[in-house]
């Protein structure tokens, strides 16, 4: 909870960034690296997801993450995506 109260303390947070900092707070590789994954002046960084130190978990968590932050099925119709997205969540 230290993660999720630390990134949310003082902030005016709406429920799709509160989602996204709870769920993205959920494994430590995700919490170590919150900062290539999210930043509150650029957004949701989509390259994150193609990041070596992802982990086949880490992957589904980060998407399930953006998905409830941008309200769409993010990595299933980009094509740059689909060929890690089928690794995780096929093999």
């Amino acid at each position: 909870m230290i993660f999720f109260e630390g990134n949310i303390k003082g902030k005016t947070v709406n429920c799709h960034e509160f989602s996204l900092i709870y769920f993205l707070g959920l494994a430590e590789v995700t919490r170590t690296h919150f900062d290539e994954i999210y930043s509150g002046d650029k957004g949701t960084q989509h390259e994150s997801i193609l990041a070596d130190w992802q982990t086949k978990e880490s992957t589904r968590l980060t998407i399930l993450a953006f998905n409830l932050y941008e309200d769409y099925l993010f990595g299933f119709s980009n094509q740059v995506y689909q060929h890690k997205l089928n690794l995780d969540f096929n093999g």
